[in-house]
């Protein structure tokens, strides 16, 4: 895996993007969402020479690129940053930059047809002026005084309708090239990089409220591969979302691939996709398994646990672990009780507040389902799976146990201590975060007992 870190003109990325050598998924939500305000400020930082953040690109791969210039159906179509005459000729995604890569395109040329929220372009017009004697921009004429000149005149060189001096002719080439030789960072990914990976470096370089956009370039990615099933998981992460069980979408796409391939990397499966080593008919069966495994996870986890969210788990890998475990013993018709669903469901709470999948992340899961795999075909019982799967844990942490001094080594605000804290509440019928309230009968009577975490204890009678 390769990146390249390059520094680009202003001048060289308008010209990708008007070639249609940059492209976005057609599906996406977001599109361009930047009001005139947002673009003349990032435009003034440019001519302040201040920073503007760093773009990132995820270089498409020679397979992808070649459906796409040749117009084969990749069932989620693949569109440029703006309309333009110039064929596609596609070489990048964009993976962080969407709104400052369209505000260079209005930057030039004022008024262009950008990609909108309904996955239409649509016009936009943004007026800059320049006011070559003062050296200074606004958004209005009013803002610079005369002589106010539209930027996007000086850069498209249709300066015949100005009286300009040769003082203030020397002033505005100046500015042209200041402008159009700005340097903008830029990130390259390669093709080699597996889509989790460029999941988990999107989420550390954003900002909140764009995950929905990078889960989308995901499902347009898998979707080449994966035809309808990336349509169809898509879908069911979305519905999960509205019922607060939000996950990555990359979550079950490890899962899947993990069933099918043998390993969490999803490009490994695509690869395999791709060789024809593995046919669609075994993906849409597959998926349609783990997708009810997926349900028999989070209805497991809320009866014996109280999770009702999943935006309290610290890590969502022992979820991916979950689900294939569940998927291999339904596949073998094995009927699980309530006494191996509620163990299942503690080993994974200790599993999650222990961090055991952290580091060699790969090799723990691994090493589990073939544990698992291997109870299974010698006929074991349920409880050998729960045996197998603690006794790995052990070797890695040493003990389970959760004792007052693991509980001082763990600092309030770790989310694994948020997430044991919840558990508990919710097991012990909490009213709130605070507060446990317990019942006893005496006399015919009801106490409730009111537990409160700083030690006090109050009780009342009802």
């Amino acid at each position: 895996m390769k990146v390249d870190f390059k520094n680009m003109s202003l001048r060289d990325l308008t010209e990708s993007i008007e070639k249609g050598v940059i492209l976005v998924p057609e599906m996406i939500q977001r599109g361009f969402v930047w009001g005139n305000a947002k673009v003349f400020d990032l435009f003034e930082s440019i001519f302040r020479s201040y920073p503007i953040g760093i773009i990132v690109l995820w270089e498409i791969s020679d397979d992808l690129k070649q459906k796409i210039v040749q117009g084969e159906d990749v069932q989620i179509g693949f569109k440029p940053i703006v309309e333009s005459s110039a064929q596609v000729n596609p070489k990048y995604f964009v993976v962080d930059g969407l709104q400052r890569l369209t505000s260079f395109i209005l930057f030039k040329k004022r008024e262009v047809k950008v990609l909108s929220r309904q996955k239409e372009y649509i016009k936009k017009t943004v007026s800059i002026y320049y006011n070559p004697d003062k050296d200074q921009v606004g958004p209005r004429k009013s803002d610079v005084g005369n002589p106010a000149i539209l930027v996007q005149d000086i850069l498209s060189d249709n300066l015949n309708r100005y009286k300009l001096s040769g003082e203030q002719l020397n002033n505005v080439y100046d500015f042209k090239y200041k402008i159009l030789n700005y340097s903008v960072p830029v990130y390259v990914l390669s093709p080699d990089y597996d889509i989790v990976d460029i999941a988990n470096i999107f989420d550390r370089i954003n900002s909140r409220g764009t995950k929905v956009v990078l889960a989308q370039i995901i499902t347009a990615y898998l979707a080449v591969k994966l035809g309808d099933v990336a349509i169809d998981l898509w879908n069911y992460v979305k519905d999960l979302e509205k019922q607060g069980l939000a996950m990555n979408i990359t979550t079950p796409a490890k899962s899947l691939s993990y069933i099918l391939a043998g390993t969490t990397q999803v490009k490994k499966l695509l690869d395999k996709i791709g060789e024809r080593e593995i046919k669609k008919d075994e993906v849409n069966e597959a998926w349609k398994n783990l997708k009810r495994a997926y349900d028999m996870s989070f209805m497991l986890l809320n009866e014996h646990t109280g999770l009702t969210n999943t935006r309290i788990l610290p890590s969502e890998t022992p979820l991916t672990a979950l689900s294939i475990i569940l998927y291999k013993i339904d596949k073998e018709r094995i009927k699980r009780d309530s006494d191996f669903n509620k163990a299942l469901a503690y080993w994974f709470v200790l599993a999650t507040y222990h961090r055991y999948y952290t580091g060699s992340t790969e090799v723990k899961l691994d090493g589990d389902i073939k544990a698992v795999d291997k109870v299974i075909e010698e006929g074991g019982k349920l409880n050998d799976i729960i045996k197998v799967l603690v006794n790995r844990l052990l070797e890695v942490v040493g003990s389970i146990e959760i004792n007052e001094k693991r509980l001082e080594e763990a600092t309030s605000r770790e989310a694994r201590t948020k997430f044991l804290i919840y558990v508990l509440l919710c097991i012990n019928n909490a009213i709130d975060w605070y507060t446990v309230i317990l019942f006893a009968q005496f006399s015919g009577r009801t106490y409730i007992y009111t537990t409160y975490f700083h030690g006090r204890e109050n009780n009342r009678n009802k």
